[in-house]
């Protein structure tokens, strides 16, 4: 009696309410849609990613320091020379650091 009850109860509730019912569903599928369509990009995007840096047989490695602190030249191959052997083929150290570049002309100031 009491699910017969809850069915109809529910089944006259949503032929009242038809149009939000059918809204959220139609909501719901677009959010679920839009979650699984960005979801299985990772994948592809992990393995791409792989394939390119084997194929150049570049590898990146970024290090970044608490503000204020330095590392000396030479810092990063003397890491690297510890590392078990065949692992490290080549190292360069980049400095990178925020700064304005002033590329104005006469008449035009741009920074």
């Amino acid at each position: 009696m009491t699910r017969r009850l809850w069915t109809r109860w529910a089944l006259r509730d949503l032929r009242a309410r038809w149009v939000q019912v059918t809204t959220t569903a139609l909501i719901l599928a677009i959010g679920i849609a839009a979650f699984w369509g960005v979801g299985g990009l990772r994948e592809w995007r992990e393995r791409s990613t792989d394939l390119s840096l084997a194929e150049m047989r570049a590898h990146d490695l970024r290090v970044d320091l608490a503000e204020g602190r330095f590392v000396r030249e030479g810092g990063l191959r003397a890491v690297a020379s510890r590392a078990p052997a065949g692992t490290v083929a080549a190292a360069e150290e980049r400095l990178v650091a925020p700064g304005q570049v002033d590329a104005s002309r006469p008449g035009h100031a741009v920074v």
